[in-house]
């Protein structure tokens, strides 16, 4: 997985392989009922990498921390 740093750079995380959920069903309709659904990523992964994850709906705001 690569991620954008704070300054600009690119964080890069070796790693196996991540599963990922999707909907059964995707059509238009579909993707615009999900497209607000914040992605859920699991305590293990979290865990494993160091990761802290900062959420906050109000503001719009959500990123992993490397800690």
């Amino acid at each position: 997985m690569k991620f954008t740093t704070d300054d600009g750079g690119v964080y890069v995380v070796e790693m196996e392989s991540v599963g990922v959920l999707v909907p059964t069903r995707m059509d238009s309709s579909t993707l615009e009922a999900v497209r607000p659904i914040p992605s859920l990523i699991g305590n293990d992964l979290l865990e494993d990498y160091g990761f802290a994850l900062v959420f906050n709906p109000r503001a719009g705001v959500s990123y992993l921390e490397f800690s």
